[in-house]
Parts: structure tokens; sequence; C-alpha cells
């Protein structure tokens, strides 16, 4: 399967520490808030209970592999907190 854009968030952070869903986010990991869901049956990468797919965390916060998120460039016209609320695409 190609590599697709599944979703759009903010990211929150990429402390290892940090929990999400209860459990440390580790590395190589970020938290993201998902705004916007693309692909409703795509698997999330790390499932929660009763959470499995991209279509049931809307406006939550989930963890995601760093390597699969990119940034998406935002005019600072359009959204004036830019600095701390920018967009990214999710991949899988």
């Amino acid at each position: 399967m190609a590599d697709s854009v599944v979703g759009e968030g903010r990211l929150c952070s990429t402390d290892r520490h940090e929990l999400v869903n209860n459990m440390p986010l580790g590395p190589s990991a970020a938290i993201v808030k998902v705004e916007k869901v693309l692909k409703k049956a795509a698997y999330l990468w790390r499932p929660s209970p009763g959470k499995f797919l991209m279509g049931d965390v809307l406006h939550e916060n989930i963890a995601w592999p760093l390597h699969s998120i990119q940034h998406v460039n935002i005019s600072p016209i359009l959204d004036e907190t830019a600095s701390t609320n920018r967009r990214h695409h999710l991949h899988w």
C-alpha cells in the first residue's frame, strides 16, 4: 500500500515521557491532536481501548510516528497563531 495522508492535526508534544492514552509516548513518536480525518478506515499506529481507526479519534490526542508526520505551511495571515498551531499531515 502506498504512503497516503490519513488525517491532519496539530503537533502537541514529542516528549517521550509524556502520557497519551495513559501510556508514555516513547521514542520517535509525537502526540498529535487530530483535527481532520481524511481516511476514516485507516488503522491507528497505536490503538487504545475502543479506538482502532482514524474515524474513532477526531478531535482527540493520539500517538503517531515522527517519520510519518509532514509539516504543512499555513499562511500567517490565515492563522494568527501559526507559530504555535501548525498543521501537520499524518501519513500511513
